[in-house]
Protein backbone atom coordinates (compact mmCIF):
# COMPACT_ATOMS: atom_id res chain seq x y z
CA UNK A 1 0.00 0.00 0.00
CA UNK A 2 1.34 3.45 -0.85
CA UNK A 3 2.38 5.84 1.88
CA UNK A 4 -0.25 8.41 0.82
CA UNK A 5 -3.07 5.86 1.07
CA UNK A 6 -1.82 4.82 4.50
CA UNK A 7 -1.80 8.45 5.65
CA UNK A 8 -5.34 9.04 4.40
CA UNK A 9 -6.57 5.83 5.99
CA UNK A 10 -4.91 6.59 9.31
CA UNK A 11 -6.34 10.12 9.33
CA UNK A 12 -9.86 8.79 8.81
CA UNK A 13 -9.33 6.20 11.55
CA UNK A 14 -8.34 8.93 14.02
CA UNK A 15 -11.61 10.73 13.26
CA UNK A 16 -10.19 13.98 11.93
CA UNK A 17 -12.84 16.09 10.12
CA UNK A 18 -11.23 18.68 7.94
CA UNK A 19 -14.48 20.31 6.77
CA UNK A 20 -15.54 20.62 10.40
CA UNK A 21 -12.42 22.70 11.06
CA UNK A 22 -13.58 25.46 8.71
CA UNK A 23 -14.97 28.67 10.26
CA UNK A 24 -18.76 29.05 10.42
CA UNK A 25 -18.77 31.93 7.92
CA UNK A 26 -17.06 29.79 5.32
CA UNK A 27 -19.35 26.83 6.00
CA UNK A 28 -22.49 28.95 5.58
CA UNK A 29 -21.03 30.40 2.38
CA UNK A 30 -20.44 26.90 1.02
CA UNK A 31 -23.94 25.85 2.10
CA UNK A 32 -25.37 28.75 0.08
CA UNK A 33 -24.65 26.77 -3.10
CA UNK A 34 -26.99 23.98 -1.97
CA UNK A 35 -30.76 23.95 -2.39
CA UNK A 36 -32.24 25.22 0.89
CA UNK A 37 -33.70 21.80 1.72
CA UNK A 38 -30.21 20.24 1.53
CA UNK A 39 -28.72 23.11 3.49
CA UNK A 40 -31.18 22.43 6.33
CA UNK A 41 -30.34 18.72 6.19
CA UNK A 42 -26.75 19.49 7.19
CA UNK A 43 -28.02 20.05 10.74
CA UNK A 44 -27.70 16.31 11.41
CA UNK A 45 -23.97 16.18 10.60
CA UNK A 46 -22.71 17.37 13.97
CA UNK A 47 -23.81 19.40 16.98
CA UNK A 48 -21.95 22.45 15.67
CA UNK A 49 -23.92 22.29 12.39
CA UNK A 50 -27.39 22.30 14.02
CA UNK A 51 -28.12 25.95 13.44
CA UNK A 52 -25.69 26.91 10.67
CA UNK A 53 -28.43 26.58 8.04
CA UNK A 54 -30.30 29.45 9.71
CA UNK A 55 -27.57 31.90 8.66
CA UNK A 56 -26.95 30.82 5.08
CA UNK A 57 -26.78 33.99 2.92
CA UNK A 58 -28.79 32.43 0.08
CA UNK A 59 -32.23 30.91 -0.28
CA UNK A 60 -32.86 28.41 -3.05
CA UNK A 61 -36.56 27.61 -2.76
CA UNK A 62 -38.82 25.24 -4.66
CA UNK A 63 -42.60 25.25 -4.90
CA UNK A 64 -44.92 22.67 -6.39
CA UNK A 65 -48.13 23.12 -8.37
CA UNK A 66 -51.49 24.00 -6.89
CA UNK A 67 -50.11 25.78 -3.79
CA UNK A 68 -51.87 23.04 -1.85
CA UNK A 69 -49.72 23.37 1.24
CA UNK A 70 -47.87 20.20 0.26
CA UNK A 71 -44.49 19.20 1.68
CA UNK A 72 -42.52 21.75 -0.34
CA UNK A 73 -44.76 24.65 0.63
CA UNK A 74 -44.75 23.70 4.30
CA UNK A 75 -40.97 23.35 4.25
CA UNK A 76 -40.50 26.86 2.85
CA UNK A 77 -43.00 28.32 5.33
CA UNK A 78 -41.08 26.75 8.24
CA UNK A 79 -37.69 27.71 6.81
CA UNK A 80 -38.70 31.35 6.59
CA UNK A 81 -40.07 31.30 10.14
CA UNK A 82 -36.96 29.76 11.67
CA UNK A 83 -34.27 31.47 9.61
CA UNK A 84 -32.04 34.09 11.25
CA UNK A 85 -32.35 37.62 9.83
CA UNK A 86 -29.14 37.20 7.83
CA UNK A 87 -28.69 39.49 4.80
CA UNK A 88 -29.25 37.60 1.57
CA UNK A 89 -26.89 37.53 -1.38
CA UNK A 90 -29.29 35.41 -3.41
CA UNK A 91 -32.92 34.36 -3.40
CA UNK A 92 -33.82 31.85 -6.08
CA UNK A 93 -37.42 30.64 -6.25
CA UNK A 94 -38.14 27.79 -8.62
CA UNK A 95 -41.75 26.92 -9.32
CA UNK A 96 -43.13 23.92 -11.16
CA UNK A 97 -46.34 25.69 -12.15
CA UNK A 98 -47.08 25.73 -15.86
CA UNK A 99 -47.82 28.94 -17.74
CA UNK A 100 -51.59 28.53 -17.33
CA UNK A 101 -51.29 28.70 -13.54
CA UNK A 102 -49.02 31.74 -13.12
CA UNK A 103 -51.57 33.61 -11.03
CA UNK A 104 -51.89 30.63 -8.69
CA UNK A 105 -48.09 30.39 -8.42
CA UNK A 106 -47.80 34.07 -7.57
CA UNK A 107 -50.54 33.76 -4.94
CA UNK A 108 -48.58 30.96 -3.24
CA UNK A 109 -45.18 32.66 -3.47
CA UNK A 110 -46.35 36.21 -2.59
CA UNK A 111 -46.27 35.65 1.22
CA UNK A 112 -42.71 34.35 0.90
CA UNK A 113 -41.67 37.57 -0.80
CA UNK A 114 -43.20 39.62 2.01
CA UNK A 115 -41.48 37.55 4.68
CA UNK A 116 -39.16 39.39 7.03
CA UNK A 117 -36.68 36.57 6.51
CA UNK A 118 -36.02 37.76 2.95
Amino acid sequence: MSRRLNEVGSTAAVGEHRIGDLPDDLLTYLMSFLPSRDSVRTCVLARRWRSLWRSVPALRLEDGPRGDGGPRSKFVDELLLRRHPTPLNLCDICSEYDTFHCEEAFTRIKPWLRSKAL
